[in-house]
């Protein structure tokens, strides 16, 4: 629907622009990749006058949001022209207090009107169908001679050989309990590290290794604070500044709470840098003193001296805290870390609110909002309320759970007429009865139900919370009504070896009501990224107990595939080689590439396929078995032989 690129520059060639800035340009390429229209809104008061300069935002469904892929504003005659593909997009435009809504169809008409007469959020429940464009037609690639596909392997095998190579230089689970023993420390937390820091482990082992002695708990303790991807590039030098300059303050705090909000050196998603000893140096014993005990005169204080810098929307968050403080300019994002990592170097607790994203900083037991060059906090001007998510009573048993940014979010409308989604961690879920802590405010719930098609099925539920208030929020889906064709035949009697050299047929690997077969390609992405998804499913579900048979063929296996790489797949996974010079199943997508997954019916028939990469193909797929096993227990036949 849109495909951009940002030009460093004031530049002003043929292409169409979707942001200008002195700082840099944004153009729209999207013609040089797929079919697109130009389409027009015009934007309208309630009156029926022309708006300029109203901001209006083209969403697109992702992850379970409608997220703007671009925002332009209306011209002197209240009009906004995009340049876009032939899919769905939600458009919504707002100004001077006011916002209006249409659905841009990939097939409707390219000129639409948008009245912003709205100022509230409508209430009850509202569908739409959300529909991508449509698959291009061209012409089929030449195919690759055997010399190429061989000459390929190899250099993929090679590739596979050098980095099995690399990897094994890394720390092992006996390095990592050596050294854990000869430091006093649990062995399997510092495995937890080691192992996942890769090639950094050096750095991690001579950071324990110097300061335990000497600290005991708290740099195994800070190093578990951080994230895993930490682990793999933090400096030791940068971990000692962190180390030293917070435990000057330990002691105030329970152990946790200091971890998490003092110890602890990540904000948000900005690099890690040394800052303790630098902001620790920045102010007058006076100043920290009093900052110390009014953590709001902290907050004046920076804002005061720093101003904010919107120009550079793909960096926003990317300051680190030492680099805006010296520039004393930074975007809002940057900012709010800037204030939490003073805090935390001053030994204040602080933290970004995790599903605002706003700066707190805790005292008197409670977490205050740091409303920069306010006085009070928004926690004492009426409170807060709550969300409650309630499991839909109507649903059907095999309703997917609820997964945060895959299948539902929660957004609030903000004074500007838009929605702001809530951050919680992705793939959230367990939410029925719990209570969601919320500011008071209009919101919506959206959910969504993708088809293989790639359709979205979404269902907007609209409420309010209050201060002080639990709002309870019924969640539901729409219904799918899933098609599930025959799309060709499975051959039980095909030959395959087990990793054993066993001599072994598809027909015996896999149950008389239904599996789930691919085709991969193990050291390429697409492949991994599924090998990854059904573990996460296994992990998060604990019910992908049926048979998955996992093939390599002759042309795609190597030498380095260690199937104990992938120890969290379900317990029903099977591996198994084809050197067959047969072809793949009839539904397989060639061009698409690997994997190429179906799934069978206790007929062996397919009545599931997907070739290449697909997010969320393992879920659909165990979806659709499911789906046929249950069709397969109450059809009449199963139900005259039981």
């Amino acid at each position: 629907m849109l495909l951009n690129t940002r030009i460093l520059a004031d530049y002003s060639g043929p292409e169409e622009i979707t942001v200008a800035s002195d700082w840099f340009t944004e153009i729209n390429l999207l013609e040089n990749y797929a079919s697109t229209r130009t389409v027009e809104i015009a934007v309208k008061d309630g009156a029926g006058n022309p708006v300029p300069g109203a901001e209006v935002r083209f969403e697109l469904y992702n992850m379970a949001e409608f997220y703007p892929i671009a925002t332009l504003f209306s011209d002197a005659r209240g009009v906004v022209s995009f340049k876009t593909g032939y899919g769905d997009l939600l458009v919504r435009g707002a100004w001077n207090g006011r916002w209006g809504e249409v659905k841009l169809a990939a097939y409707g008409d390219n000129r639409l009107e948008m009245v912003l007469d709205r100022a509230g959020q409508p209430e009850g429940i509202f569908d739409l169908d959300m529909v991508p464009p449509p698959e291009g037609e061209e012409e089929p690639a030449e195919p690759l001679s055997e010399e190429q596909q061989s000459r390929h392997a190899r250099r993929l095998e090679e590739g596979a050989r050098l980095r099995a190579v690399y990897e094994r230089t890394f720390a092992s689970k006996q390095d990592a309990g050596e050294l854990a023993a000869s430091l006093g420390l649990p062995g399997e937390r510092v495995w937890n590290i080691l192992n996942r820091s890769r090639g950094n482990f050096r750095e991690i082992s001579s950071f324990l290794r110097e300061r335990t002695a000497e600290y005991g708990q708290w740099p195994l303790r800070l190093l578990e604070s951080l994230r895993e991807k930490d682990w793999i590039d933090a400096r030791k030098e940068t971990l000692d500044d962190h180390l030293v300059g917070s435990l000057v303050h330990c002691g105030s705090l329970p152990d946790d709470e200091f971890e998490r909000y003092v110890l602890c050196p990540r904000v948000l998603n900005e690099m890690i840098v040394p800052y303790r000893q630098f902001f620790q140096a920045a102010f007058t014993e006076l100043e920290r003193d009093v900052f110390r005990s009014d953590p709001s005169a902290l907050a004046r204080w920076l804002s005061e001296r720093h101003g904010a810098w919107e120009d550079l929307p793909n960096l926003k968050g990317k300051g680190n805290p030492v680099g805006t403080f010296k520039l004393q300019w930074g975007d809002l994002e940057s900012l709010n870390i800037l204030f939490v990592a003073v805090c935390r170097s001053l030994g204040i607790p602080a933290r970004l609110h995790p599903h605002e994203l706003t700066p707190q900083y805790r005292t008197g037991g409670e977490w205050r909002d740091a409303m920069q060059g306010a006085n009070l906090s928004s926690s004492s001007i009426g409170g807060k309320g709550s969300i409650r998510l309630q499991r839909d009573p109507e649903a059907k048993e095999d309703a997917p759970a609820p997964s945060y940014a895959e299948n539902f979010t929660v957004a609030r409308l903000e004074e500007n007429g838009f929605y702001k989604t809530l951050v919680y961690p992705d793939k959230f879920g367990d939410v029925y009865g719990k209570l969601l802590e919320a500011e008071p405010g209009s919101y919506r719930l959206t959910t969504g139900m993708r088809l293989q098609d790639g359709t979205v099925l979404a269902r907007f539920s609209y409420f309010r919370v209050r201060a002080g208030e639990n709002m309870d929020v019924r969640f539901t889906y729409r219904e799918a009504f899933r098609e599930l064709p025959v799309l060709g035949e499975m051959d039980r009697a095909r030959p395959l070896e087990g990793l054993d050299g066993a001599v072994m047929t598809v027909g015996e690997q896999i149950m008389e009501d239904g599996a789930i077969v691919a085709w991969i390609k193990p050291e390429r992405e697409p492949t991994k990224h599924l090998l990854r998804e059904l573990g996460e499913l296994a992990a998060s579900s604990g019910k992908l107990n049926g048979p998955i048979l996992l093939i390599i063929g002759d042309a795609e296996w190597t030498s380095s595939f260690d199937p104990a790489q992938y120890a969290q797949l379900p317990s029903g996974v099977r591996f198994a080689r084809d050197r067959s010079q047969a072809s793949l199943p009839p539904a397989a997508v060639r061009e698409a590439g690997y994997p190429h997954l179906f799934v069978l019916d206790g007929k062996d028939r397919i009545r599931y396929a997907a070739s290449g990469y697909k997010i969320g193909m393992g879920k659909e797929a165990w979806q659709v078995l499911a789906a046929v096993r249950q069709t397969s227990e109450t059809s009449p036949a199963k139900r005259r032989e039981s």
